[in-house]
């Protein structure tokens, strides 16, 4: 019998020979994009480098799934955001969504750089707490507050992020 890992190499595959074609005519221009729109390139030795490192290098070392970031680029589209623009000069209030990639460091790094939280269960809520987001730099969304997560965020000074229905009047009852 051929080892899992053949048949999952296989599978993948299969899905991608099909998924390349129908996401191709759901969104033709996205077949057309270059891989360096996400900095990746192709070495003179036929590798595959993404920001600067060779990707089967850091396969070889960390294993996978790997997850790559470019922290240099992150810091970069972060700041052309907060970059002041149009005629009022006004710069826009970037704030990090934590179901993204809630890895403390990464959400530290923005933080420090002037990016707010948007949290969407008391979880994250509690972690943007616990990094230290400002309570006026947290957007708490999401249909699904409880009452002691509204409380939570009462208590911390949280207001952003209150939506239409039950929750004002909950807000209310619990201030």
């Amino acid at each position: 019998m051929p080892p899992l890992s053949r048949y999952v190499r296989t599978l993948k595959g299969a899905v991608k020979r099909a998924a390349i074609p129908i996401a191709s005519r759901l969104s033709p221009e996205a077949s057309e994009l270059p891989i360096d729109r996400w900095n990746l390139r192709v070495n003179a030795a036929g590798r595959l480098v993404y920001a600067g490192h060779d990707v089967l290098a850091l396969v070889a070392d960390a294993g996978t799934p790997v997850h790559l970031l470019d922290v240099a680029r992150l810091d970069a589209n972060l700041d052309a955001f907060q970059r002041p623009r149009g005629p009022s000069g006004q710069a826009a209030e970037v704030f990090y969504s934590f179901k993204t990639q809630p890895l403390p460091w990464i959400i530290k790094r923005l933080m420090g750089r002037g990016a707010g939280a948007e949290v969407i269960s008391e979880y994250e809520l509690r972690l943007a707490l616990h990094l230290g987001a400002p309570p006026e730099k947290i957007v708490y969304n999401g249909p699904g507050k409880s009452d002691a997560s509204i409380r939570t965020a009462i208590e911390a000074g949280c207001s952003r992020g209150v939506r239409r229905g039950m929750e004002p009047a909950r807000m209310r009852h619990e201030a």
